[in-house]
């Protein structure tokens, strides 16, 4: 049996991976294959299609943003797991305060709060998430949703 569900969560995880590999080769493919417009060779379509997914790359790595506040955006998401991680695995543990589940939860807790209030109060500008994938988004949410109680009360006090 324990054999019988190692080899299923194996071929489930290779499966997983396969399907993503082949989702971005498709992207990356499909607009050169199909995307021919009236009249255009297939040198002028690689090019203008190579030139439309570097615009969306770009695109994604400034999250509609200048490019030193998407920088600054990311670095706030990294600084603030890793300093979760620190605290939790060896800050607290030195200091006699063990790690538990409950730390755990009352850090998800604050991550989904701040994830609703920020729907609920709409802290994050709407074209700050326009065309951006769900990678870009989840950055920019997070961003929000860290400091949720400052944004949320700025949301408040620039409507009124």
């Amino acid at each position: 049996m324990k054999d019988l569900i190692q080899s299923f969560t194996i071929n489930t995880v290779l499966f997983g991976v396969a399907a993503v590999f082949a989702t971005k080769a498709y992207k990356w493919i499909a607009p050169i294959l199909f995307g021919r417009r009236k009249g255009e060779t297939l040198p002028e379509r690689v090019k203008r299609v190579a030139g439309d997914q570097e615009q969306d790359r770009l695109k994604q790595r400034d999250l509609n943003m200048g490019r030193e506040r998407a920088l600054h955006v990311r670095s706030v998401n990294v600084g603030v797991l890793f300093a979760f991680m620190v605290l939790v695995g060896t800050f607290f543990p030195r200091v006699g305060f063990p790690f538990t589940h409950e730390v755990l939860l009352a850090f998800g807790a604050y991550v989904i709060v701040g994830y609703l209030a920020g729907l609920l109060f709409k802290v994050v500008p709407a074209e700050a998430m326009a065309g951006l994938n769900w990678n870009s988004r989840l950055d920019v949410r997070l961003y929000y949703v860290w400091l949720w109680p400052l944004n949320v009360y700025k949301r408040i006090t620039r409507n009124h």
